[in-house]
């Protein structure tokens, strides 16, 4: 198969997933005035996976092209290699965690029987306690 051919395919899942990314992102601005945590947390959370795929291109594409001259150059590159690993791992961490709390982020009053989440008002609990018995 012709390596053009390939690459495409490789990079084709990719690009839609920056699409739905930044389709994400556009949304998140839209509807930061109605829901203003979740546009907050979901924003930097998206940029951050968004860095990661393009990162991890990029350093797949560093890797392809590295040529190895002696022994000491290939255990550089390997440790450079490492740290960029890394640092996309963390942005990976970092944006999953982002947008798992925008999914809990600005919800209103959940009820669950006697249970209310959400409240500041503490004096709404006591009283569903007092009149239910």
């Amino acid at each position: 198969m012709d390596p053009r051919i390939q690459y495409l395919f490789a990079v084709a899942p990719t690009v839609l997933l920056l699409a739905v990314m930044v389709i994400g992102i556009i949304l998140a601005v839209h509807r930061r005035r109605q829901q203003p945590w979740t546009a907050r947390l979901v924003i930097p959370g998206l940029v951050a996976l968004a860095a990661n795929v393009i990162g991890s291109i990029a350093v797949r594409t560093y890797a392809r092209h590295l040529s190895y001259d002696r022994y000491q150059d290939a255990t550089v590159a390997a440790q450079h290699l490492a740290v960029l690993h890394s640092v996309l791992f963390f942005l990976n961490y970092v944006g999953i965690a982002l947008i798992t709390a925008a999914v809990f982020a600005d919800r209103g009053v959940i009820r669950i029987g006697r249970l209310t989440i959400g409240s500041s008002d503490r004096g709404a609990a006591s009283s569903v306690s007092k009149g239910g018995d």
